[in-house]
């Protein structure tokens, strides 16, 4: 390719030997030799890098690389080696048959989750909750949380508010027989982007 830019390609084949398995004096062969042997293999590199790149942010990929990259890191697991453990052993229960599994308890171990989550993190940044403040109380933890390390601006708010829809989403799940995979599935990915979006206000902090 570095000497394709002051030669042509021609004569680059010519002189590094890139030719047809039998003799002739017609550049046409050496050219097509060099095509076959180089440019068009390049090309399919190349097409096929694209092709993966675009397929990276397509939603699913998104969300795949999040959860492998950041929940469930080796990073992830080392910071918050509880809060891990829950989320795997959520994670675990999607391999189940639809007949052997009871949807609705994934509810209450994402619950369980983001309070494990809330406990580690306030326990790793020595964070002094409010006297008023029970141990047990997501969404006050989490309000603490992230005013510690983003204030009280729109986007804290923002995301206090998510945090707590997250929260009352899992009761009524945990609550109907009749709850779905996909609701079950849901709620996993929510209460796992939403403890990643806290745990990376302290990874950027400090």
């Amino acid at each position: 390719m570095e000497a394709c830019r002051n030669e042509d390609f021609a004569n680059v084949c010519l002189s590094r030997g890139i030719g047809p398995p039998y003799s002739t004096s017609a550049v046409q062969p050496y050219v097509d030799a060099g095509l076959q042997r180089y440019v068009v293999p390049f090309l399919a590199h190349v097409e096929g890098e694209l092709a993966q790149s675009k397929l990276d942010y397509m939603p699913p990929k998104i969300a795949e690389r999040k959860f492998d990259e950041i929940t469930l890191g080796p990073s992830f697991r080392a910071r918050f080696p509880i809060t891990y453990q829950h989320l795997s052993r959520i994670a675990a229960e999607f391999l189940r048959a639809d007949a052997d599994a009871a949807w609705q308890n994934v509810g209450n171990s994402c619950r369980q989750a983001m309070l494990e989550f809330c406990n580690e993190c306030a326990a790793q940044v020595d964070l002094k909750l409010a006297d008023e403040t029970k141990r047990g109380n997501v969404k006050a933890i989490a309000r603490e949380l992230i005013r510690a390390a983003h204030g009280t601006g729109r986007f804290a708010t923002a995301l206090e508010t998510l945090i707590a829809s997250i929260w009352d989403y899992a009761q009524p799940l945990t609550h109907r027989s009749n709850s779905t995979r996909d609701e079950a599935l849901r709620m996993y990915l929510w209460t796992g982007l939403a403890i990643s979006e806290v745990a990376e206000l302290f990874d950027t902090r400090s």
